[in-house]
């Protein structure tokens, strides 16, 4: 997915007052939190290792929540997005962690400029924006992934939350369980009258 069109996906789900005295405390708190969530994330795997139970599907998730707060900022910014920088280089991810962090901080400082973006240049920040974007490419990319397939991740699950109903792509709540825990994905439901006005339902598995 190009970044121009998550910007545009991301905007459809973005509901922050701006107008609202605190309006960019939600977007500079929201990236400050996760960020904190991913390195929770890249913490407990350093730690337990194998035993991190669901590992790929939490470090995904989160590097999509970062991501859709700094795409919803840089929208906020005037700064559109063509496509992805390319991933910056370090030797393990909590260098690239820390860089991005520290970058993310510098973000969360721009209080004047989420409230009031027409008194700052786009320009300026958009090497700010870039260099989180860059940071984060690298950390995806010690997992073989890529913005593009984190914006995917992103888009599906913000859509699922806050668009339209007929416009939702379905989320599929028991994903992460063991097959014999999942509901199977066609199927036919009956209901049956039983007397004294109650029913029973039967379940049909769809061959």
């Amino acid at each position: 997915m190009r970044a121009n069109e998550y910007q545009l996906e991301a905007s459809r789900t973005e509901r922050i007052n701006w107008a609202n005295s605190h309006g960019p405390d939600i977007a500079r708190l929201g990236i400050i939190g996760e960020a904190g969530s991913f390195a929770s994330v890249i913490k407990k795997h350093q730690r337990d290792d194998a035993a991190y139970a669901n590992y790929s599907e939490h470090f995904i998730e989160e590097a999509g929540d970062v991501l859709w707060y700094v795409v919803t900022i840089a929208s906020r910014l005037g700064i559109k997005l063509d496509d992805w920088p390319a991933p910056a280089v370090y030797q393990d991810a909590f260098v690239g962690f820390y860089s991005l962090y520290e970058k993310i901080f510098e973000i969360s400082t721009l209080a004047v400029a989420l409230k009031s973006p027409s008194t700052i240049d786009a320009n300026k920040m958009r090497p700010l924006i870039r260099g989180v974007l860059a940071d984060l490419g690298a950390l995806v990319g010690f997992h073989n992934l890529g913005l593009g397939e984190v914006a995917r991740y992103s888009c599906d699950k913000n859509l699922s939350y806050w668009c339209k109903f007929e416009e939702c792509p379905a989320r599929i709540f028991d994903s992460k369980f063991p097959w014999y825990e999942q509901l199977p994905r066609e199927f036919e439901i009956e209901f049956h009258s039983i007397g004294n006005d109650s029913l029973i339902m039967v379940m049909d598995k769809i061959q």
